[in-house]
């Protein structure tokens, strides 16, 4: 695969995934019941102490589980014949959030609501070789100012885990979406690190 073709590729679902990101933002934060706040500056503790923006955050994930038109969007995209790529996505369960969030308000330093809760939805792609190519197309998105990418980096715990994270947003009131790009050798090994991180949260391990 060359790099025009790679970069293509990530653009195609980039798209999609920005579109739906607006269109779901635009129906749950201009609803009356909504209360926007500063999730940069918000504590995973002062989110927690604080029972009408938690209720927010809960309402959030609920509305973004039942939005319709992700599946109508993306399921074509998952289910597209790419011998050589793969897609897929998620929304958080509420079990996970609680989890996520217990496991925060454990730990001693103070944690962002920004960073921490940047996956109330989830998509990955999977290329094979993006090694080859994710640092030009991390520069890329580092570099370029008029689209929804607010924070882009590459994640590298190595052996455990390597992959591109790009973050859609808008804003420092809005929770993020996140999607990640994995180079397929790295499949396997950032499943374990995965499945591993989620037992840590949850106390098994």
């Amino acid at each position: 695969m060359q790099i025009e073709s790679c970069f293509n590729l990530v653009q195609q679902h980039l798209a999609v995934l920005e579109e739906l990101y607006r269109g779901f933002s635009d129906s749950f934060y201009n609803s009356n019941d909504v209360h926007s706040f500063n999730l940069k500056r918000m504590t995973i503790s002062q989110l927690e102490a604080n029972s009408v923006l938690f209720e927010t955050t809960i309402k959030y994930r609920n509305k973004l589980v039942n939005y319709q038109l992700i599946d109508t969007d993306l399921m074509p995209l998952v289910k597209k014949d790419w011998p050589q790529f793969r897609f897929n996505y998620r929304t958080k369960l509420e079990d996970s959030f609680i989890t996520k969030l217990q496991w925060y308000l454990k730990r001693d330093q103070p944690f962002y609501v920004f960073k921490s809760f940047n996956d109330f939805f989830g998509a990955r792609l999977v290329i094979p070789d993006f090694r080859s190519f994710e640092q030009k197309i991390l520069d890329y998105y580092v570099a370029k100012s008029d689209n929804m990418i607010v924070r882009a980096y590459i994640r590298d715990d190595s052996p455990r885990y390597h992959g591109l994270h790009l973050y859609i947003g808008s804003g420092n009131s809005k929770f993020l979406w996140e999607f990640q790009i994995w180079d397929k050798l790295d499949e396997a090994d950032n499943l374990a690190s995965h499945a591993i991180h989620e037992r840590r949260k949850e106390g098994k391990g």
